[in-house]
Order: structure tokens, then C-alpha cells, then sequence
């Protein structure tokens, strides 16, 4: 006979996040290699998905555990807006006139309570590599 075992699970599906953030670029250092800069912004984000318990199907006669799925009955949607936060440094290695190389580092985390400051659930972190297009 199998032990008792207590744990919490839930699974989701539909994901739907869409983040709008304005912010700012400050260089502060430029030298013939590139230009160093701190990058600040603040935004918005809508966060919606589905979510269901976790069920487990038993032998009845043996007690074993057979598997476990997510039951369909118990969908429950869930909607956040989520206000952020970011901070970031990087630098730029100009090409040409209008094009450069852009190298990256930024944190965001979300000012929500669901969602804590500075808390593995809530925070994400990027490293860019790319173009930089000057208009």
C-alpha cells in the first residue's frame, strides 16, 4: 500500500499577457567603441488564463495511485492587471550613422500584492542581443 501523500497542484492553459511599458534611456559614458546606458520604465500588463485542480484516479482495490489529471469541471478563469517596473543597463556599438549592435541587461517585477516585489513569481530578468534602427 502506498504511503499518503499531501502536496497542492493545479494546472493552466490559454495564456494571454500583454504588456504595454513606456520608459527612458539615460547614456553615461560614450567612448569610439560605444555608448554605455541605464534604462527606466514603468508599465502595464493584462494577464489572463484558466486554471483547473489537479485530480487523481485510485485502484480501488489496491488503494494504488494511477495517475493524475486535470479536471475540465473545475476551469476557473483568472484576469490580473499587473503594474510594473524596470530597470536595466546596456551599450551600443554603432555600425553606421542610423544602425548599431545593442547588448542588454534588464529586471522587471511587478508591483502588485499577487505578485511581490523582487519575488521569483513576479520578477523576470532579459538579456538583449540585437539591431539598434535609428529613425
Amino acid at each position: 500500500m502506498q504511503q499518503k501523500t499531501r502536496f497542492s497542484a493545479y494546472t493552466s492553459d490559454n495564456h494571454v499577457l500583454i504588456p504595454v511599458y513606456i520608459g527612458s534611456e539615460i547614456n553615461f559614458n560614450t567612448n569610439k567603441f560605444f555608448t554605455a546606458y541605464a534604462m527606466f520604465e514603468l508599465g502595464y500588463s493584462y494577464l489572463s488564463y484558466n486554471t483547473y485542480s489537479v485530480k487523481k484516479e485510485i485502484n480501488s482495490s489496491t488503494g494504488e495511485v494511477i495517475s493524475y489529471y486535470a479536471d475540465s469541471a473545475t476551469q476557473n478563469k483568472v484576469t490580473d492587471n499587473l503594474f510594473g517596473i524596470g530597470a536595466g543597463i546596456g551599450i551600443i556599438h554603432q555600425l553606421s550613422q542610423n544602425i548599431g549592435i545593442i547588448l542588454s541587461f534588464k529586471l522587471n517585477s511587478q508591483l502588485n500584492s499577487k505578485y511581490n516585489f523582487i519575488n521569483g513569481q513576479g520578477t523576470y530578468t532579459a538579456f538583449s542581443l540585437g539591431l539598434d534602427y535609428k529613425i
